[in-house]
């Protein structure tokens, strides 16, 4: 059976690889997310006619 310091290791490298993968993932949706609303911003202010 693990000692308890190898469950301390496991949960540090579950998280890493959470952080890791995941924060980038997130980062490039917020990217994207922004760019459409500004599309769509610039979109609206050439239809206000």
């Amino acid at each position: 059976m693990p000692e308890s310091y190898e469950y301390v290791v496991a949960a540090y490298g579950i998280w890493s690889l959470v952080f890791l993968l995941y924060v980038p993932l997130i980062k490039r949706k917020v990217r994207t997310l922004q760019q459409n609303i500004e599309a769509l911003r610039n979109e609206d202010s050439t239809n206000t006619n």
